[in-house]
């Protein structure tokens, strides 16, 4: 059986560090799965939310999934050159908190590449906070469900977004008028 946690309030943002709602989720997650397991996060931009996995399980397989590069998602207006410029600092961060701690293992590759290499049940949890268009959530959780052991979480992040929304609706066939 797998479990399906997720976050029902949006997540606390403090300068750019997560509060609150990803340590509530991880906490979730530790009482379901205890503390040696392997943790897939989608989306892992400059190693926030990275850092609190790593803090809350500190002995587990952190495998880190971003391209860190120009995307476009739903309801999103960027400067694209702009963004090219944030993500490769949001990169240098990432690696620059990370790099001595060997459990977090950056994988810099779309979500759905990266999927290819993983075997199917043998992922503990998979955190999906990459792009946030519908049809990018719908494939990263379509595709990413075989890889999760029986037990296993699927969470993520920006439930306030429509695109993210929608796609956790449609995905787990979650009636409407519940939420």
């Amino acid at each position: 059986m797998l479990s399906l946690v997720h976050e029902m309030r949006p997540v606390d943002w403090d300068y750019g560090r997560l509060r609150n709602g990803l340590y509530d989720f991880c906490h979730q997650a530790k009482n379901i799965l205890g503390d040696n397991i392997t943790i897939v996060e989608i989306g892992s931009y400059c190693a926030s939310g990275t850092l609190i996995f790593h803090d809350v399980f500190p002995d587990s397989k952190i495998l880190c999934v971003d391209a860190w590069e120009k995307y476009l998602e739903d309801n999103a207006k960027y400067d694209l050159d702009r963004q090219y410029f944030e993500l490769k600092e949001a990169e240098i961060i990432f690696d620059w908190r990370t790099h001595k701690i060997p459990n977090i293992v950056k994988n810099k590759s779309l979500s759905l590449d990266f999927c290819k290499t993983i075997e199917d049940q043998s992922i503990d949890l998979v955190y999906i906070d990459g792009n946030h268009s519908y049809s990018f959530v719908k494939e990263d959780i379509a595709h990413w469900m075989p890889k999760i052991k029986n037990g296993g979480i699927i969470g993520g992040h920006d439930w306030d977004w429509e695109g993210v929304r929608n796609a956790i609706l449609d995905s787990f066939e979650i009636g409407r008028a519940h939420v």
